[in-house]
């Protein structure tokens, strides 16, 4: 149960970070933003070892050992799992192209 909420949890908090990316990138400060790579990465793991955990620990289809509602919890859990990896690994890159494109289109600019 608590992975299940852990999982939903760290999909949240990777919705705000891509929106933070998306909207409002040139406010962000370099601390802030080496500080974004981080958590990209630190979640991205933290969310594999939890789908991993709930994958084999029964939450797989075949392998229901609990009631009705903990199924759904878990295939939720799985389903925001899958989702916050993609997320991980799109924002990540998103970053990073972000942070190379303004960085050389400030160079231009100082040029």
């Amino acid at each position: 149960m608590i992975l299940n909420l852990l999982s939903m949890l760290i999909l949240i908090v990777l919705i705000f970070l891509h929106y933070k990316i998306i909207f409002h990138f040139q406010k962000l400060g370099n601390k802030l933003i080496f500080l974004y790579y981080i958590l990209f990465f630190v979640l991205g793991f933290g969310v594999f070892a939890i789908t991993y955990i709930l994958a084999y620990s029964g939450a797989l289809p075949n392998h229901y050992n609990s009631e009705f509602e903990s199924k759904r919890m878990n295939d939720l859990a799985l389903f925001c799992g899958l989702v916050s990896m993609i997320l991980c690994v799109t924002g990540f890159f998103t970053l990073l192209f972000k942070h190379l494109f303004f960085r050389s289109k400030n160079k231009i600019k100082s040029v």
